[in-house]
């Protein structure tokens, strides 16, 4: 029963796609092997006629942590790093941040300079 669907031999009949998809509930692969097709030319097509298999079957449900699980974030100090990088010990300011920004007033104003025009 292959037909050649990129010729637009898709059956004349809506039932056919209808019987293999929603009733007997067949993979697109499936169909694309009975027609001679492509998988997405198959899910294409039972997306233009309005073809749904309603399994409700879309991925698992997230479990949600409980209010008390959830740990509290800690507010976060100044972003500007005391040391070297490539040393094995450094830190960071930790001083109060300035509001909108990740570093306190003075790290600021040393990393956010006006050029003058």
């Amino acid at each position: 029963m292959p037909w050649d669907a990129r010729a637009g031999g898709w059956p004349a009949s809506r039932e056919i796609l209808e019987q293999l998809f929603v009733h007997e509930r067949r993979s697109y692969s499936e169909i694309a092997d009975l027609f001679g097709t492509t998988r997405n030319a198959v899910a294409g097509r039972c997306h233009r006629l309005g073809l749904a298999s309603n399994d409700g079957v879309g991925g698992y449900a997230v479990q949600r942590r409980r209010e008390e699980e959830r740990s509290t974030k800690e507010p976060r100090g100044c972003r500007w790093i005391h040391g070297d990088l490539g040393d094995e010990v450094w830190t960071y300011c930790q001083q109060r941040r300035r509001a909108g920004s990740s570093y306190c007033e003075h790290h600021h104003r040393r990393v956010f300079v006006r050029r003058s025009p």
